[in-house]
């Protein structure tokens, strides 16, 4: 079996995401996976008379994806994959919060205040539920016909 290739690439995945930047295989948790790292991009100023806004400094950034969610990878030189990356931007997932979560007993987060929210500072839902129980009378009455007409109806 030939070794998996390990290089700069453009990489497809299902899902319409394109990435580059350096790959190589890499397994976990008994599987092979494809390891990017996207390269450092720079600030780009704004440029108003091509209609560019400014884009911030972006550092690189890892990402494995199991074999299956790709469909391509296109080999190419670092030039090729830098410029691919400046033009794509993709942007990092930012790291998931490991702190533990503080779960407050379910009496306390019910808890309403006279300022409209609940005590973690969440407004109270002012939604009604509508059971749709005169729906068939307005209908009717916008039809200008009997609601016994319409009731039961299905919709």
């Amino acid at each position: 079996m030939a070794a998996a290739y390990e290089g700069w690439a453009k990489l497809e995945l299902f899902g319409h995401r394109v990435i580059a930047g350096y790959l190589r295989e890499v397994e976990q948790y008994g599987e092979k996976f494809c390891q990017i790292v996207t390269p450092d991009l720079p600030a780009v100023p704004a440029d108003p008379a091509n209609y560019q806004h400014a884009l911030p400094a972006m550092p690189q950034h890892l990402q494995t994806y199991g074999g299956k969610a790709i469909y391509c990878m296109t080999p190419c030189s670092e030039e090729v994959a830098r410029r691919i990356a400046e033009r794509i931007r993709h942007e990092a997932i930012p790291p998931a919060d490991t702190r533990p979560l503080q779960i407050e007993a379910a009496s306390a987060a019910n808890e309403y205040d006279d300022d409209g929210e609940n005590s973690d500072g969440w407004p109270i839902s002012t939604a009604t539920v509508d059971d749709q129980d005169d729906d068939d009378q307005e209908v009717a009455a916008e039809m200008g016909i009997d609601p016994k007409e319409i009731e039961g109806t299905p919709v």
